[in-house]
C-alpha cells in the first residue's frame, strides 16, 4: 500500500474495516509497531506485587527461613493461603537463590505439621523437599 492512499482506500483494497484501519495507523503513531504489546501475558499472579514485597522482606529479615515460614507469616499478615511452589517461585523470580535444605530442616517442618516433638520424629524420605530455605543474597 502506499503511504498516500486514503483509509477508504486502504480499507477496499484489504477487506480490513476502516476502524481496524485507524487502530493500527494509531497505535504505530504512538507505539511505532503496528502490534499493540499486551501488559501482561499469561494468566494473572495470585500474589500482588506488595505480597511479593512483604516476602522479600521477611526473607532479608530472616536469612534462613522456610518455605513453609513464610507460608504461614503469608497467611498470617494477609489472609492469602498459597501455596509453597508459588512463594518459591515468585522467589525465583526476584533472584533469590535455594540452598540445599537438611534432613533436620525437613524434620522441622513434618513435626509443624503433625504437632510433634522434634524427640518423636521419623524421618520421611518421600518429602518433597519444599521446606527449603533461601539465601538472601540474590543469585549473580
Amino acid at each position: 500500500m502506499s503511504a498516500h492512499m486514503s483509509v477508504p482506500d486502504i480499507a477496499a483494497a484489504t477487506d480490513i474495516s476502516e476502524r481496524t484501519i485507524y487502530r493500527i495507523i494509531r497505535t504505530w503513531r504512538t507505539t511505532g509497531d503496528h502490534v499493540r504489546i499486551p501488559l501482561q501475558l499469561g494468566r494473572p499472579r495470585i500474589l500482588t506485587s506488595f505480597d511479593v514485597a512483604y516476602l522479600e522482606d521477611l526473607v532479608a529479615r530472616t536469612h534462613d527461613i522456610y518455605l513453609f515460614e513464610l507460608q504461614e507469616c503469608l497467611y498470617e499478615a494477609t489472609g492469602l493461603d498459597v501455596a509453597k511452589t508459588t512463594i518459591r517461585d515468585a522467589l525465583l523470580r526476584m533472584g533469590y537463590v535455594r540452598v540445599h535444605i537438611s534432613r533436620t530442616a525437613l524434620e522441622a517442618e513434618e513435626n509443624k505439621r503433625l504437632g510433634r516433638s522434634s524427640l518423636q520424629s521419623t524421618y520421611n524420605a518421600a518429602a518433597d523437599g519444599m521446606g527449603a530455605h533461601w539465601n538472601a543474597s540474590t543469585a549473580a
